[in-house]
Parts: structure tokens; C-alpha cells; sequence
């Protein structure tokens, strides 16, 4: 009868590697969880505020019709401009997502908005029932040019 101990059998290389980079995975993995779970925790808000001196500003309201139409008034209630829904594009993406946000905020969804033109180039929208402020830039020359139109009226 053979008494002796088989020697423990060595890990192949690979091996060794696969247990080191399912570790690491883990880990990264562990890292990621931990971080959004901190963010839905404190609620973290990132804003972005663009840089630069407001130089004009106009307050309206931008409402949507029953048929998705969009109109701008002013802070008098005078009709700036109104769109169908399918010629609103800009207007009817930034109404979408300011009442997203007032729904998430629990804000009135009727309460006025504020472009802002700062260091005369660049174009963003202020929500003040929010606090939160979206640079327009991206958003093409053609319907920034049609903003500012109405900024600077």
C-alpha cells in the first residue's frame, strides 16, 4: 500500500492570470457599484454653468398645445413665435426636457424660463424654478441663430 502524499498540482500560468484579472474585474465592478450607490445616496446633482458674463437675457414661457404644438410668450403674454409639432425641433426638445426636470424637481410646469446670451457669443437656458442652466451651443447653428432672435427682440 502506497502511504505517500501526491505533491499538490501547480497552476498553469494561465491560470494564475485568469484568477489575478477575475479580481481585478471584481474589484473594478465593486468600485463602480460603490460609486453609484453614493450618487443615488446624496442625490448628487452635476450642473454645468457656462462660463461668461451674461450679456442680454429674456425671460418667456414655452408652452405645448394639445397638439404638440409649441408657442414662446413673453413676460406680458405677447405671442413671440409658435411652431407646429413637427417645426418646433429645438423648442419642442428643451420644453420635453424642462418639464422632465420640473416633474422631477415638483416644480409648476408653467413657470417662465430665461435664455441668456453671455459674452455676446454663446447661448444657454435658465430654468430658475430648478436652478438648472443648459448651454445651447451644440444644438446647431440654425436653430441657435432662431433663439437669439427672440433673445434680442
Amino acid at each position: 500500500m502506497n502511504t505517500s502524499k501526491a505533491a499538490p498540482r501547480r497552476q498553469s500560468p494561465a491560470e494564475v492570470i485568469d484568477g489575478k484579472m477575475m479580481r481585478i474585474i471584481f474589484f473594478g465592478l465593486t468600485v463602480i457599484v460603490a460609486m453609484v450607490g453614493l450618487h443615488q445616496i446624496t442625490k448628487a446633482d452635476t450642473l454645468y454653468v457656462p462660463a461668461g458674463e451674461v450679456t442680454d437675457e429674456a425671460m418667456v414661457f414655452i408652452a405645448a398645445g394639445p397638439h404638440g404644438d409649441i408657442s414662446v410668450r413673453d413676460s406680458e403674454n405677447e405671442l413671440l413665435v409658435e411652431y407646429t409639432a413637427s417645426a418646433g425641433g429645438l423648442l419642442t426638445t428643451l420644453h420635453t426636457v424642462i418639464g422632465r426636470e420640473r416633474l422631477r424637481y415638483n416644480t409648476d410646469p408653467s413657470e417662465p424660463v430665461i435664455f441668456r446670451i453671455r459674452d455676446d457669443t454663446k447661448l444657454s437656458l435658465y430654468d430658475p424654478s430648478t436652478g438648472r442652466e443648459y448651454s445651447l451651443s451644440s444644438y446647431g447653428r440654425d436653430n441657435v441663430a432662431k433663439i437669439r432672435t427672440l433673445v434680442l427682440q
